[in-house]
């Protein structure tokens, strides 16, 4: 059962010691935690996981199956782990040790893989493993750290504060964004074979060891109250999600949200080549495109951070829901160079709205106590979501080759995650009375109605 101040007096004393302690160094973090992620996920965008890096798998001569899966490779990667992980997680009362080692790790992938591309501009399948072996083992790693970087956001970040911090750090990547939609067109201008993607992976690992840096100047709120020693069983702990689950419908809606959301996934991986198909376009376009995107980024990131720290997350996620559907009928039609232009724009403002909205509604939605597990239970809804989506849009465009097809069933998806997004209540309504920290105890989370 989560605590709450009414059912724990005693326990108000150190939720106001706690916050103290927020309020006293959130700039110090809010700052740090910005400026990491920024520069993280901006460095990403000189590989960039819906426009460059399908594109790269084509150019060398990659099957279709390796280009539809390119947006969510590592995705794939990164879900497993946190299973495997939550019960530790959730049994730590400091996080920052255990996430800096896991960060470090998951950064060095990215420089191997431009070592190996600089090397292999005449073995097009060594450099085609490497373009598709970084972003999977980068997100093998990342993912048994996640559910600790969350807890650390948690517990340093108000909820009041953390859309805008998403926001930020996206608002920081989408400008490093505008640089790299520049940087992809000359780089592979000059070279647009291996070594030319080579280069690109190793801007990508240069941001992000800039980033690492940063982060390890974020100031750990410790909880006032340290987790029980005892730790649950891995077997123990993954025979209690599926009661978590039935036990919360706010939880049990949003977790059919983000696994119909899955479906953007279909569509995504070709809209660039559909765009460089209808247009007739060299591959060096795609660099204006991701330039648009970025710039649509900016926008929506502005949006949901605002939108979010006002109103919550399911606002940015609803909004998000409609420029999707926008995007999948405009593109069946579309054949002019400004259309897709736009589309680039609605896209990276469509995402960035619903990553900020769905990192939102993830540390609220959540009760306080396991987080860490209800989490995991979210990270680990990719994996069939994803699957299905990645062979739903292999299969299509391999046997038709339309993007009418793949836009359709789209569509089809984000329909379903507006309907159990509307059956879900705003979280940030019911987390007044929740304690900031989590306190153990041996019952079992209380059901939530719908």
């Amino acid at each position: 059962m989560e605590a709450t101040s009414s059912q724990y007096p005693d326990l108000l004393r150190l939720q106001r010691r706690h916050n103290v302690q927020v309020r006293r160094h959130l700039l110090r973090n809010y700052i740090a935690h910005g400026l990491e992620g920024g520069l993280y996920i901006g460095g990403m965008r000189f590989v960039a996981a819906e426009t460059v890096a399908p594109a790269m798998v084509a150019s060398l001569g990659g099957p279709d199956w390796l280009t539809a899966a390119m947006p969510m490779i590592m995705v794939f990667g990164f879900v497993m782990p946190q299973l495997l992980m939550a019960h530790r997680i959730q049994a730590m009362n400091r996080h920052m040790p255990f996430v800096a080692t896991i960060g470090a790790f998951q950064r060095l992938p990215l420089l191997v893989a431009g070592l190996v591309l600089l090397l292999a501009d005449h073995y097009r399948t060594l450099a085609l493993a490497a373009v598709a072996l970084a972003p999977l083992s980068s997100g093998l790693i990342a993912g048994l750290g996640v559910n600790g970087w969350q807890e650390l956001v948690a517990k340093t970040i108000p909820a009041a504060r953390r859309s805008s911090l998403f926001a930020s750090r996206n608002v920081l990547a989408a400008v490093i964004g505008l640089a790299a939609g520049v940087g992809v067109e000359r780089v592979l201008s000059w070279r647009s074979g291996p070594i030319g993607f080579g280069v690109l992976h190793l801007i990508a690992f240069g941001f992000m060891a800039v980033s690492f840096a940063i982060f390890l100047r974020v100031r750990e709120i410790p909880y006032p109250i340290p987790p029980r020693r005892r730790v649950p069983t891995l077997a123990q702990n993954l025979r209690r999600m599926p009661g978590l689950i039935r036990g919360n419908a706010p939880f049990r809606n949003y977790l059919l949200v983000i696994m119909s959301m899955a479906g953007i996934f279909i569509m995504m991986p070709f809209l660039g080549i559909h765009a460089l198909e209808v247009l007739d376009k060299p591959t060096q376009y795609l660099g204006i495109l991701l330039l648009m995107h970025t710039t649509g980024s900016i926008i929506g990131n502005v949006l949901g951070g605002t939108l979010g720290d006002r109103f919550g997350g399911k606002l940015p996620v609803a909004l998000s829901q409609a420029g999707f559907l926008v995007i999948c009928a405009w593109g069946t039609v579309a054949d002019q160079s400004f259309e897709f232009l736009a589309m680039f724009f609605l896209l990276g403002a469509s995402q960035m709205c619903m990553n900020v909205g769905r990192q939102t509604i993830a540390l609220e939605v959540c009760p306080v106590n396991g987080r860490a597990s209800y989490l995991a239970i979210l990270g680990s809804a990719n994996i069939p979501s994803m699957t299905a989506a990645w062979l739903i849009s292999y299969v299509t465009w391999h046997t038709t080759h339309s993007f009418a097809w793949v836009a359709a069933l789209t569509a089809v998806c984000v329909v379903a995650s507006a309907f159990f997004l509307h059956r879900m209540p705003e979280p940030r309504k019911n987390q007044g009375q929740d304690m900031a920290f989590p306190v153990e105890t041996d019952e079992e989370p209380e059901p939530r109605p719908a």
